[in-house]
């Protein structure tokens, strides 16, 4: 495959890109984005979109444990150490979840 890959004139890769006519494609975007004719043509908007498509999405867990950090650490409790914390918020999110189940007391205890 010789395909003769053309370069837009312009230094603003996004610009270009975005003025270009829409087509559809066939492939996951970040598929597309690493094909050589995607690299080649738009190279540091291809690098651009493959880092920021390789970013794994989030679930809201880790969003919801670190808002309970903000309950756990009151005004009245801001000497509390980043240790503490994060043993603390782990052992809620664990209880909430059902991970522990009944050894709450045993772990707890065990923890001083």
């Amino acid at each position: 495959m010789n395909e003769r890959i053309t370069r837009p004139s312009s230094q603003d890769e996004y610009e270009d890109y975005c003025t270009e006519a829409p087509y559809e494609i066939q492939v996951p975007p970040i598929e597309w984005w690493a094909q050589s004719t995607q690299r080649k043509r738009w190279p540091r908007l291809s690098a651009f979109a493959i880092e920021i498509l390789s970013i794994p999405a989030m679930s809201d867990e880790p969003e919801r444990v670190f808002s309970g950090g903000r309950r756990t650490i009151s005004w009245e409790r801001m000497q509390i150490g980043v240790i503490s914390l994060e043993r603390t918020e782990c052992m809620k999110s664990w209880f909430r979840s059902g991970i522990l189940g009944d050894d709450r007391e045993e772990l707890l205890v065990g923890a001083d």
